[in-house]
């Protein structure tokens, strides 16, 4: 099955789709993302999430609570929501776009993510019912200790990569929260 992704310019205007593997190749296409952080009802705790190890790419690798590439003229707003049902099986959460920015980072495996990516936050005291095809694990882990596993070279957590892109995101989302 091939999956289009929706290719922007830096302002967030589409420009054209493209496979979803073909933007993660060589030095990557700007398209669209969107990533979900999902805090305990004290904002103390975030949900993370391993990937499933089929992922075509990072598998194993730990990650903020949800990430995705929104349909095709789908809102970011309803692909975050969506996604997280799919993902971690959490309906029902209020969510809130805090902050949308462009990045560029590698990956494992060769490939790169160029995103302009579209960052909500959520609160629940639900635990997750996770999607075993998509996600290996999940873990409630202290902002500190996020804070602390994001800056350490290889990005470790419970003796597993952390995804670049939660590293690169989470000073960013922390602050908008006050707590950074």
């Amino acid at each position: 099955m091939t999956i289009l992704v929706q290719c922007v310019d830096s302002h967030d205007t589409p420009l054209f789709v493209k496979e979803k593997l073909a933007v993660h190749q060589g030095e990557g296409i700007l398209h669209r993302a969107v990533s979900v952080y999902i805090f305990s009802p004290d904002r103390q705790s975030i949900l993370i999430q391993q990937r499933a190890a089929h992922k075509y790419h990072s598998p194993l690798v730990w990650q903020n609570t949800c990430c995705t590439h929104p349909y095709i003229n789908e809102d970011p707003q309803h692909s975050a929501e969506r996604r997280l049902f799919e993902e971690m099986g959490l309906a029902h959460i209020p969510l809130e776009k805090k902050l949308t920015f462009e990045y560029k980072t590698p990956v494992w495996d060769d490939l790169v993510e160029r995103e302009y990516l579209h960052v909500f936050i959520g609160e629940t005291g639900q635990d997750p019912l996770p999607n075993p095809d998509e996600v290996a694990d999940t873990a409630w882990i202290s902002i500190d200790t996020l804070t602390q596993r994001s800056q350490t070279p290889d990005y470790i957590y419970e003796g597993k990569k952390l995804a670049p892109r939660t590293a690169l995101t989470r000073p960013r989302v922390l602050s908008q929260l006050g707590q950074y």
